[in-house]
């Protein structure tokens, strides 16, 4: 017995666990320990939970102790704030909607570059909704950038077009370059040959 108890003490300072069925050093076994722990646990969620409930009430009587008025002016204030929020981004989809369309009217490959090139403290929203300054901006973005807008679009030249031709030949100029410039017969009927009478 002694010498169990001077195993499971050299168990515990080597850092290995007791086995369940030995006593540790206080004289609880190890399933003992984790039951009370367990049941500590449950404890002290329990009151966490019944201290939430209890700052939640008490938030609720210090509200129901407002006068009416402070009640209104609370409510007031925060209807303001809504209010102001709602008013920016309305705004700010004014902005958006207007140098996106603005863009696109002056040419630009990809509208929305406007939108992030554009230095947006030039910009003025009136009270009728539309947008000051944003045409000004637009030319100076499309000045100082020119990449970003449509140009005359230049042919490209790739190994079956190495000139850069701009167009492709009619079915007529193909005839033409091929075969010359003939008629009569075969070439004006579209290949129907049609004996004429004499």
């Amino acid at each position: 017995m002694e010498d169990d108890a001077l195993a499971a003490q050299a168990a515990a300072a080597d850092g290995a666990p007791a086995a369940p069925d030995e006593p540790t050093t206080d004289g609880l076994t190890l399933d003992a320990i984790q039951a009370e722990l367990k049941r500590v646990r449950r404890e002290a969620a329990s009151y966490r939970t019944r201290l939430r409930d209890v700052e939640s009430a008490q938030a609720e009587t210090e509200k129901g102790k407002l006068s009416d008025l402070e009640r209104l002016q609370a409510e007031l204030n925060e209807t303001k704030q809504a209010l102001a929020e709602t008013q920016r981004l309305a705004q700010e989809r004014l902005v958006r909607n207007a140098v996106v369309a603005a863009a696109a009217r002056a040419g630009f490959n990809d509208p929305d570059d406007a939108m992030r090139l554009i230095d947006q403290g030039t910009l003025e929203v009136r009270e009728d909704g539309s947008v000051d300054g944003v045409e000004k901006a637009i030319q100076a973005i499309a000045k100082s950038k020119p990449y970003l807008v449509r140009g005359k679009q230049q042919p490209t030249v790739a190994p079956t077009n190495p000139e850069g031709q701009a167009q492709r030949p009619t079915d007529d100029q193909m005839r033409r370059e091929l075969f010359g410039q003939r008629t009569g017969g075969f070439w004006s009927g579209g290949g129907v040959v049609t004996p004429t009478e004499k």
